[in-house]
């Protein structure tokens, strides 16, 4: 992504931000999610308008972090973890779902379509990847 497309991601983000703690003022029942919503966007967008100051501003620090985006083991640990995150994940689900199944019913369904939606996904970015390496 260019320096331009990540400025327009960080406005989009904040100006989204910004309505859903607007529409906290409209939708009484609702404010305190919509101003969760709401602030966690304008945290984010503010957190990235830091490092995009800091990007332009300090060209050593744009150097090394983007050769820490694009390094090969950095790359290799983020699969891994997020591999194991998401095994971790479904032993989790797994485990409420079956408590679920004595406490209350939806929560267990629910588990168990995740579990499913889960597995159908891993089945079809595997057939894809195999195909592809």
């Amino acid at each position: 992504m260019n320096m331009k497309t990540k400025r327009l991601y960080t406005l989009l983000l904040f100006v989204v931000g910004m309505v859903f703690i607007i529409l906290s003022v409209f939708f009484k029942a609702y404010s305190s999610q919509l101003i969760g919503i709401g602030g966690g966007l304008l945290g984010v967008a503010i957190g990235r308008s830091i490092s995009l100051y800091r990007y332009r501003k300090d060209p050593e620090y744009a150097k090394e972090a983007e050769i820490a985006l694009h390094d090969e083991r950095n790359l290799f640990l983020q699969d891994h973890a997020l591999a194991i995150a998401g095994k971790m994940l479904m032993l989790i689900i797994g485990i409420v779902t079956l408590i679920a199944t004595f406490v209350n019913r939806t929560l267990m369904m629910a588990g168990a379509m995740a579990i499913c939606l889960y597995l159908v996904l891993y089945l079809i970015t595997y057939y894809i990847l195999s195909k592809k390496y």
